[in-house]
């Protein structure tokens, strides 16, 4: 390891570029949930899901997913969106975990939706 490589990879981690690491298999994009019939599930915080969301998207923030998990019908198509594709794989993963077999990690998230958004002030 060069002397350099370390300051390299503080740089490239720092760098306000968002970095998706795609761990949950089942992915879709943008443009396939516009068709899609099943139940978009935002995970973002409240506040983020507030100032703009996808019109008729079901709000569970990260933070308490696990204690609502029963509000989510195993059966149903389940699309999990965040602002950057991260927090929607965990939460696709833990999903998974539990039983839902239909989970899918929408990437890139909200950050690269074009579409109509819903705000709630």
């Amino acid at each position: 390891m060069e002397e350099g490589d370390v300051l390299y990879h503080y740089i490239h981690k720092g760098s306000n570029e968002p970095e998706v690491e795609k761990t949950f298999e089942h992915t879709v994009s943008l443009d396939e949930i516009e068709s899609g019939d099943g139940l978009i599930l935002d995970v973002r915080e409240a506040a983020e899901y507030a100032f703009g969301h996808i019109q008729g998207a079901k709000s569970i923030p990260m933070g308490e997913l696990e204690s609502r998990l029963e509000e989510l019908d195993k059966e149903k198509e389940i699309y999990v969106i965040c602002r950057t594709g991260k927090r929607s794989d965990l939460a696709a993963q833990l999903l998974a975990n539990n039983g839902y077999k239909k989970v899918y990690n929408v990437l890139p998230g909200m950050n690269e939706w074009n579409g109509k958004i819903t705000k709630e002030i």
